[in-house]
């Protein structure tokens, strides 16, 4: 891939970056470090990294919003994404027992997924011991 600075200075960003973030995040961080990327570069930089495998990006349901994160911790194939509908936060899950639910899709119903873009929705245990509390 044709490196340019300004993928450089994304990508150094997206290995330093916890968690998910948005174009807007990573707009705002190099407006804070006097380095100004314009959105139009910062979409196309992490469009390139997406397809490099090193990013992932993920279209928040309902919206047309989307997030970004460095694959540093998920780059085997047994990583999915879990959101609490409640809170929002997005939680990592490293489980080989996914790959069997995949197999089992694919020979049973055609379909291959790609888990590292799927991610399940559902309350964190956070938020689920909140809803307990309120019907106590």
């Amino acid at each position: 891939m044709y490196k340019t600075k300004q993928l450089e200075m994304i990508y150094n960003y997206m290995q330093k970056a916890e968690g998910h973030v948005t174009v807007k995040d990573v707009e705002r961080y190099f407006e804070q470090n006097n380095s100004k990327l314009g959105l139009a570069t910062i979409y196309r930089n992490l469009q390139k990294l997406v397809e490099k495998g090193v990013v992932a990006k993920y279209v928040i349901a309902g919206t047309n919003s989307a997030c970004f994160e460095f694959l540093g911790e998920c780059q085997h194939e047994a990583c999915i994404h879990l959101k609490c509908e409640s809170c929002g936060e997005i939680f990592h899950l490293n489980c080989k027992s996914i790959l069997e639910v995949k197999e089992h899709i694919n020979d049973s119903h055609g379909f291959n997924l790609n888990l590292r873009s799927t991610i399940f929705y559902g309350l964190c245990d956070k938020c689920k011991n909140k809803y307990k509390e309120k019907s106590v």
